[in-house]
């Protein structure tokens, strides 16, 4: 594992690639829980993506990082519905990153927003560490059975 991760940096240092288009991913299916970690909190590679094209040599110093190198999806634990008075939903982010690389030793908090709840807008934070991060199950209600849940990073905190 460690050879790939290596090998990926490598590939993503080497600027190879172009970097997808950032969107907000609607969760609509129920993922078995046999497919899913089951440490909480849960300690996760980033899964990289290319990087942004960019003209700059690489540095020491930490790179800026931006609300469009990063996706999320909400991977649905656990759903319990109450006829037409809506559900309650455990959910785990998941978290995608298409910048440039991060130092081992920088430490970033997300903001991140949960939309479709019953309660409004919802906001929550993860770490990230390097090439890691941390992360929760969030448990939220719907309204209605048909509501569907969707994130966003919002605001990217230093240290």
């Amino acid at each position: 594992m460690k050879k790939l991760l290596i090998a990926c940096i490598s590939l993503v240092l080497a600027g190879c690639g172009v970097m997808p288009t950032p969107r907000i991913i609607v969760v609509t299916a129920t993922v078995p829980p046999t497919a899913l970690p089951t440490a909480v909190p849960t300690a996760a590679p980033l899964s990289t993506a290319p990087p942004r094209p960019t003209s700059l040599p690489p540095t020491e110093t930490p790179v800026p990082l931006l609300l469009e190198d990063f996706e999320m999806e909400l991977i649905v634990i656990e759903k319990v519905c109450f006829g037409s008075a809506g559900c309650n939903i455990t959910v785990q982010p998941e978290l995608f990153y298409g910048g440039p690389p991060l130092a081992p030793g920088d430490t970033y908090t997300l903001i991140y927003e949960v939309y479709g709840s019953e309660d409004g807008t919802l906001t929550f934070n993860l770490k990230i560490t390097g090439e890691q991060y941390t992360v929760e199950d969030e448990r939220i209600s719907t309204a209605h059975q048909s509501d569907e849940l969707t994130a966003a990073v919002v605001r990217i905190l230093d240290r």
